[in-house]
C-alpha cells in the first residue's frame, strides 16, 4: 500500500515535520499528490516505516540508513 494513501485512509488530513537541520514544516495531505512529493517535502525516503495510532499525538517514524525522522499526524487542518 502507498504511504500517502494509507495515511490519508487512517482519516489524517495533515503532517509535521522537522527535516534535519531545517525548520518544522506543516503539510495538507491534499496538497500532496504522490508518495515521492511527500519524500521530497521530508528530505528522507524512507526504508522503514513504523506507524504509532495509539500515542496521545499518533505519529510515524520513518527511517533509512543514515537518518531518523518523526512525522506527527493530525486530523485537523494545520
Amino acid at each position: 500500500m502507498k504511504f500517502l494513501q494509507f495515511i490519508q485512509d487512517e482519516g489524517f488530513t495533515a503532517v509535521t515535520f522537522t527535516p534535519n537541520g531545517g525548520k518544522a514544516v506543516k503539510l495538507k495531505l491534499a496538497d500532496v499528490p504522490t508518495d515521492e512529493d511527500l519524500y521530497k517535502q521530508m528530505k528522507l525516503t524512507p526504508t522503514t516505516i513504523q506507524y504509532y495510532p495509539f500515542e496521545r499525538e499518533p505519529y510515524i517514524h520513518c527511517q533509512n540508513e543514515n537518518e531518523v525522522m518523526k512525522v506527527k499526524l493530525h486530523k485537523i487542518i494545520i
